[in-house]
């Protein structure tokens, strides 16, 4: 059992054996939502999903929504699993949560990281144009949050999806974002949003994947070039969409060179807009089916010492870091 500092207790789940590979969802989701990774990846690594404090079917407490308490409750889980070597997948605010984490309780219990469309900020500081929000845009969407919560819900799941879903589908969804109560809600929107790493991230050196998409729906480019500038190994892939059958949307199959002195990856995503990265140790992984919006990340990825056939199509990331300083 997994608890918080505060005693909460918070709703774990482990699949299949291997590298751990421990998934981190955005604010107001939860473990539920990677339901198609755990069929695709536990084959191949230990997957390891968790609930956030108050969200999914962890225990809720009225205090304790910042990121800051969320990185306790990762170091918590990280340290009565044992978790070694690990691969840690942020997601939206999971990647916070997971520079929180790195940066507190030091690199040692991991192995790499994966950064799921996330900014350096998500505000839109004078010195930071890159965020999603700025404060007028931040008031409106706590106030809805607690005049009208479930009319939120119904946005966020419309807005999420190429095709929004409907029917029994629809209903988990919104009956799992509401799980997080409208003041709790509230609270780590703030704290998440005026959260500013940019300082913090240089001091992190665990090899890093930035990926955004390519379609610059919430990231954009310049964003996630600030990012990946930021971080000091990092490896920044854009992520393209084509179309295929029936209006799906799935990426290609691509391989990249994670630098010479990291492993290489294949990297595999699938129908949704901002296609996402993970990690596993299997030599053949096949697209999903679900069409995931900017939030949800559906991963998989090779991070094993891969031989590639061709050479690298994306630059080292010294190389990276030069050319996002000439462009």
């Amino acid at each position: 059992m997994v608890k918080t500092a505060d005693g909460a207790v918070l709703h774990v789940e482990q699949h299949g054996s291997g590298r751990p590979v421990v998934l981190i969802h955005g604010v107001l989701m939860s473990s539920r939502f990677f339901a198609p990774q755990v069929e695709r990846l536990a084959p191949h690594c230990r997957l390891v999903l968790f609930d956030l404090p108050g969200h999914g079917q962890s225990e809720a407490r009225p205090s304790g929504h910042s990121v800051a308490a969320y990185s306790e409750a990762l170091h918590r889980l990280m340290e009565t699993l044992d978790l070694r070597d690990a691969v840690l997948v942020g997601w939206s605010m999971g990647a916070f949560v997971m520079w929180d984490y790195l940066h507190n309780h030091g690199q040692r219990r991991t192995k790499r990281c994966v950064v799921v469309d996330e900014l350096a900020s998500d505000f839109r500081w004078p010195d930071h144009p890159h965020g999603a929000l700025d404060l007028p845009s931040l008031c409106s969407l706590m106030a809805q949050i607690q005049s009208d919560y479930a009319g939120l819900a119904e946005t966020l799941l419309d807005a999420m999806f190429v095709t929004p879903p409907q029917g029994p589908e629809r209903a988990w969804m919104k009956r799992e974002i509401l799980r997080v109560s409208p003041a709790n809600a509230s609270a780590i929107f703030f704290d998440q949003t005026m959260r500013d790493f940019r300082e913090l991230l240089p001091s992190l050196t665990t090899p890093c994947l930035v990926t955004a998409g390519a379609d610059e729906k919430l990231v954009t480019l310049a964003g996630a070039k600030d990012l990946a500038a930021r971080l000091p190994n990092a490896h920044l892939h854009l992520l393209g969409l084509r179309k295929l059958g029936s209006g799906l949307t799935v990426l290609p199959v691509i391989r990249r060179s994670f630098a010479t002195r990291y492993s290489t990856m294949r990297c595999v995503s699938v129908p949704w807009r901002f296609a996402a990265t993970s990690v596993c140790n299997s030599p053949a992984l096949q697209p999903l089916g679900p069409h995931f919006w900017w939030w949800w990340p559906v991963f998989y990825a090779q991070v094993d010492a891969w031989p590639l056939s061709s050479q690298p199509q994306s630059a080292t990331p010294p190389t990276l870091r030069r050319s996002l300083t000439t462009s």
